[in-house]
């Protein structure tokens, strides 16, 4: 995962980036998007974030 100055993280599948995560400027909102299609976005409140994490790390297998 890869940070840009704007609080844009990339994250990778293979060796293709594969989505973008940003953080809000007031630190309120997650948005998470697929790089090729930046219109398919999913916005993720910032307090629910500690949950997806751990929701996530249930589906760890898939690594």
């Amino acid at each position: 995962m890869a940070a840009q100055p704007n609080r844009i993280f990339t994250i990778a599948a293979g060796n293709r980036p594969a989505y973008e995560v940003e953080k809000s400027e007031d630190g309120l909102r997650v948005t998470i998007r697929l790089v090729e299609h930046p219109e398919r976005s999913v916005e993720v409140a910032g307090s629910a974030v500690p949950e997806l994490i751990r929701v996530l790390q249930e589906l760890a297998p898939y690594r």
